[in-house]
């Protein structure tokens, strides 16, 4: 479930727009300077974050059987 809700914010913009997470991340950046507790999670989360997102987006490319 926490893949899945960090695949979700990670990979929806600010206005409900899908994107991907790099433009995710830089958006946060622009957002919130440096020193921000937001910013300072962003930064240490960053390459868990992104490990999460490849993850899920390789079990969304596996074929659904039926």
């Amino acid at each position: 479930m926490s893949d899945i809700l960090a695949y979700a914010d990670m990979t929806t913009g600010p206005n409900g727009d899908l994107i991907g997470i790099d433009e995710r991340i830089a958006d946060i950046r622009r957002r919130y300077p440096a020193g921000d507790p937001v910013a300072i999670a962003i930064w240490q989360a960053e390459p868990s974050l992104r490990r999460t997102v490849a993850r899920v987006d390789a079990l969304l490319a596996e074929p659904v059987l039926s």
